[in-house]
């Protein structure tokens, strides 16, 4: 301990600087009465510190959120962390779910405090991921306060109910579509080890722009981190398109427990005659078990 002291004490110290990226430029005061709102909320959405559920940084709009908290003095639903527990990244990221529930997160914060939230609408240029957005439950909140640089909405409580009611006549109004077809996925070891896929015979009546969705137990991470791949093959056997993307980033329904819709939008080509659909975790073993629902084609 001795020698630890001595040498601390030859160290040359270290002195804080000021980083301009994580000040405030401008810290002048804003026309908003900020004991109104509880919280902001971003849009797009960010959520940074979970393997499992998360949207980056677009713009800069993590920076922009976090200056207008301190010029304001209120939270952010938005976080940037180096780590988020499942659960916890879980219900914050419902909000990108489609309009058909009110997010839980809501639920909570209506049983605490019944103020609005201020959204943070960014105009930054480098906006490029839609998923992200929340323009299904902000788009019709009034506008408070307008720049350059972004909007601020106020969002009440109450409007998610009301929004979501909507969703649910219209819904209801224009009947879903039947599926123009189901499959059902079986575990198989393929090229790329194990997995659960199967084959489905297309002809003309698939072409067009359409959505491969399926519910799925997602209890853990790596579930939620499972890549749907889709092949499309010619008559002649060869690899006309391919997708592979992992399902945190196309769930836009939960279900019961810890079930999540998966919706992955694939472009049906001409002449397409085989789909091949292929769902797996990363390094998954003939043991792992995927509780996978029935694959409907929209």
């Amino acid at each position: 301990m001795l020698s630890e002291a001595w040498f601390f004490k030859q160290e040359k110290p270290i002195n804080q600087s000021e980083i301009p990226a994580y000040t405030c430029g401008d810290i002048s005061p804003l026309p908003i009465n900020k004991d109104e709102y509880q919280a902001l909320l971003p849009d797009p959405y960010f959520s940074v510190g979970s393997e499992s559920f998360s949207w980056w940084d677009q713009g800069s709009n993590v920076s922009q959120n976090f200056e207008l908290s301190y010029r304001l003095g209120i939270p952010t639903i938005g976080g940037n962390m180096s780590r988020t527990s499942y659960s916890q990244a879980r219900i914050l990221n419902e909000l990108t779910n489609d309009p058909i529930k009110v997010p839980d997160l809501i639920q909570l914060l209506k049983k605490k405090d019944s103020r609005p939230l201020l959204v943070v609408e960014s105009k930054k240029d480098d906006i490029h991921e839609p998923r992200a957005k929340l323009t299904h439950w902000t788009k019709d909140a009034p506008i408070v306060f307008e720049n350059a640089d972004y909007r601020l909405r106020k969002l009440a409580l109450s409007s998610f109910d009301t929004i979501v009611a909507k969703e649910l006549a219209t819904l209801a109004a224009t009947s879903m579509a039947a599926p123009i077809a189901t499959l059902k996925l079986k575990k198989t070891k393929g090229q790329e080890g194990w997995g659960y896929e199967n084959v489905i015979n297309v002809d003309s009546s698939f072409t067009g722009q359409r959505v491969v969705g399926y519910w799925i137990d997602a209890s853990n991470p790596d579930i939620v981190c499972a890549i749907t791949q889709i092949w499309l093959y010619d008559g002649n056997y060869n690899v006309v398109h391919h997708i592979g993307e992992g399902n945190r980033f196309n769930y836009t329904q939960y279900g019961d427990g810890t079930k999540m819709y998966i919706s992955t939008p694939i472009d049906m080509k001409p002449g397409v005659v085989k789909m091949v659909v292929r769902v797996s975790i990363g390094n998954q073993k003939e043991s792992d078990v995927l509780d996978i629902g029935e694959l409907s084609i929209r």
